[in-house]
């Protein structure tokens, strides 16, 4: 029979009994034979026996018994791969047709012309990521100029209810040094 060897510490295991008699940790059934570098009795091992050990050990925890990646290794890699595809694909998605060689002065001329179809061209907008990002920062005041039947249904968090048709009698409730952010649906 094959020497075997406690997981745990590495100490030499006797032929029969449950535990191992250096560090009491439970015998496995399935103990594996000899390690690649079979380490000395606990007083003799040597730093270089150390090194030695700790490289088997690794090795045996990435590779399974076929010589190829472990199943955790497998699937860490493979996320990696997944969120890299993701990433790639929302990078990809940003683009929109036409856009990828197109350069910047087109794409604001393009831009120019979908907003001339949109009330109030010279009023300044911003993406939903940035409202969220001045919301989430507190920089900004977020004032709903839904009607208050639909800002008590629902509005975001914190925000003014100044219903379009009394905005103007009501602008002196806002601070004129603070950014303001109108929204509706």
């Amino acid at each position: 029979m094959s020497q075997r060897f406690c997981t745990q510490c590495g100490a030499k295991l006797p032929e029969s009994g449950n535990f191992c008699p250096n560090c009491g940790a439970p015998v496995e059934e399935e103990t594996v034979a000899a390690p690649a570098v079979a380490p000395p009795p606990a007083a003799e091992i040597t730093e270089a026996d150390s090194a030695a050990i700790l490289d088997a050990e690794l090795e045996s925890q990435t590779t399974d018994r076929r010589g190829g990646l472990s199943k955790e290794l497998a699937a860490v890699l493979a996320g990696a791969a997944l969120v890299m595809v993701l990433l790639f694909a929302g990078y990809l998605a940003v683009l929109r047709p036409g856009d990828a060689g197109s350069s910047s002065s087109e794409a604001v001329t393009a831009d120019s012309q979908e907003d001339a179809d949109i009330p109030y061209p010279q009023v300044a907008r911003i993406t939903p990521d940035d409202a969220h990002i001045r919301l989430a920062s507190d920089s900004a005041i977020f004032v709903d100029v839904r009607d208050l039947d639909s800002y008590t249904e629902v509005h975001i968090p914190g925000a003014l209810s100044i219903p379009l048709d009394e905005i103007e009698a009501r602008q002196g409730e806002l601070p004129k040094d603070a950014e303001i952010i109108t929204y509706c649906t």
